[in-house]
């Protein structure tokens, strides 16, 4: 196995990035075949410390040509931009929208599965939801990708977790009751929790279908418009648990609830509800004097996706 690349010239004039294996363009189809090993060798050559600083090297040089798959230079193709517009672009689309977006092209697809790409969507995330607020990537064997797929969090944005909830609710007869017989009472409500990047979380107890609450989720998200039913809270995520504490206009309420590594739904697309705390004070603790538990349902919350959110 060989690698080189040529000098970059002092002039600051244009240059095609060219490596070479085994006598053949080095291609990301190849690289992300080769073992972590050969990866790692490749990047000292050139003189970077790590896998994950040789491809955001390679990525800001270069893009991927669609017709031959090989590494050049990103400014010399008009229909591939440098790498760092599509970064900032991208920074303000939700983090699972990159498995989308991998399909829209060949360099696409490349260039969202990089070790530098997977290092940004984990400080993004976990750097924010987390409440240590630090990455560890040696726990994952230093691989960004790793940790985005096993470590735990919570799906932001692109979609909003849904709790329905339904009961059957006995009628007492008495002389007033004018319910006819044979008919049935029953309850049945919805809970939201729409979660962003930035530690935030929108809550909502509604009698309101995904359908319509949606639209509403999105006029406060974007037009900052004030719904009496959605309010704003904050959550924080440690390992499998994520707290959730939200204010309403007469008490605030608290959310613990388990992350569900895989559903139907998906990965973290699951929220269980532990425990469901209110106060007026906004003290939890056992020895407040206002705080009030609830019985907690045996349903789940369950993300939905929506391309508004």
């Amino acid at each position: 196995m060989s690698a080189s690349i040529p000098s970059v010239p002092d002039d600051g004039t244009e240059y095609y990035f060219s490596i070479e294996y085994k006598g053949f363009n080095l291609t990301w189809g190849i690289w992300g075949h080769l073992s972590r090993d050969e990866q790692k060798t490749i990047a000292l050559q050139h003189g970077l410390k790590s896998i994950g600083d040789f491809e955001e090297f390679v990525s800001l040089k270069q893009a991927v040509d669609d017709s031959e798959y090989s590494m050049v230079d990103a400014e010399s193709s008009p229909i591939n931009p440098p790498a760092e517009i599509l970064h900032r672009i991208f920074s303000w689309l939700p983090v699972d929208t990159y498995g989308t977006m991998a399909l829209v092209s060949t360099h696409w697809k490349f260039f969202t599965r990089t070790e530098a790409v997977y290092k940004r969507l984990c400080e993004r995330l976990y750097l924010n939801q987390s409440k240590r607020r630090q990455l560890h990537v040696n726990r994952f064997d230093g691989s960004y990708r790793r940790m985005l797929e096993i470590r735990p969090r919570v799906r932001a944005a692109g979609g909003c977790y849904v709790m329905k909830y339904s009961q059957i609710k006995k009628i007492e007869r008495t002389m007033w009751t004018e319910i006819p017989i044979g008919a049935v009472l029953r309850t049945e409500y919805y809970r939201y929790l729409y979660f962003q990047e930035d530690g935030r979380v929108l809550y909502a107890l509604s009698c309101s279908p995904p359908k319509d609450m949606f639209r509403r989720l999105l006029n406060v998200i974007l037009h900052k418009e004030d719904d009496p039913v959605i309010v704003w809270g904050t959550y924080q995520v440690q390992k499998y648990n994520c707290t959730i504490v939200a204010k309403q206009r007469w008490h605030e309420v608290k959310f613990d609830t388990t992350i569900i590594p895989t559903s139907t739904s998906g990965r973290f697309a699951a929220l269980s509800i532990d425990y469901h705390r209110s106060s007026v004070s906004g003290c939890f603790e056992d020895w407040s004097h206002d705080r009030v538990e609830y019985k907690v349902p045996d349903k789940q919350f369950r993300f939905i996706k929506d391309a508004r959110l």
